[in-house]
């Protein structure tokens, strides 16, 4: 289904100051899906991800927090600071950053397909950043196997869905026959928290008189 079959998310002009190196402050009450953005997949992730967001939001595109280190988008919500990287792995320990609070890394074989299983996992990790609403459309539409993840693992900090081949249909003599189209897909998606340090106190000494 095209786009413009869909009521569109709150559009705005994208400011000429919205670089990699403006700060990142939650300055706006709602959310916006203000193109363009660096990559196709950028732009329809940020299509989908707006609908599904606690509505007092915000988010930024294409965050520099080092010299090193950009993140694809970055949502600030009450007491959330999540930093999301698109398609460059998901595996190994991930290092949260000094600026967020959460680090989700997004991998796959073909993320465009598995948007919304990627975002439905997500909402299953992080609550407190997507609506109720938007969490119960996600459910809907997730396929069967992010589902199966999902309730094997409620909040997955680490998922990896597998998806069948795709079948196809050939007719061969008259009849149809159905084949596998293609190899076996994978997404994977890693949500990374900030440790909380704790203060470590002595007891206190009592002193007898």
């Amino acid at each position: 289904m095209s786009r413009s079959m869909h009521a569109a998310p709150a559009v705005r002009p994208a400011s000429s100051d919205r670089g990699p190196t403006r700060p990142a402050t939650l300055s706006e009450p709602t959310l916006f899906y203000a193109p363009p953005y660096a990559t196709r997949l950028a732009d329809a992730f940020a299509w989908d991800l707006v609908k599904y967001l606690v509505p007092v939001s915000g988010l930024q595109a294409d965050v520099r927090l080092s010299a090193t280190l950009l993140l694809d988008f970055l949502i600030e919500a009450p007491g959330h600071r999540v930093g999301i990287q698109l398609g460059r792995g998901a595996e190994g320990t991930a290092i949260v950053p000094d600026g967020v609070d959460v680090l989700v890394r997004i991998d796959g074989d073909d993320l465009l397909a598995h948007m919304t299983d990627a975002l439905y996992l997500m909402a299953g990790a992080l609550p407190g950043v997507f609506s109720a609403r938007g969490r119960l459309n996600l459910e809907r539409l997730a396929s069967a196997e992010a589902r199966a993840v999902v309730q094997e693992q409620p909040r997955p900090a680490s998922a990896t869905v597998t998806y069948p081949p795709p079948e196809e249909e050939w007719t061969l003599d008259g009849a149809v026959v159905t084949v596998e189209g293609g190899p076996a897909s994978t997404l994977r998606v890693q949500v990374a928290h900030r440790a909380v340090r704790r203060s470590h106190r002595s007891a206190p000494t009592l002193a007898l008189v």
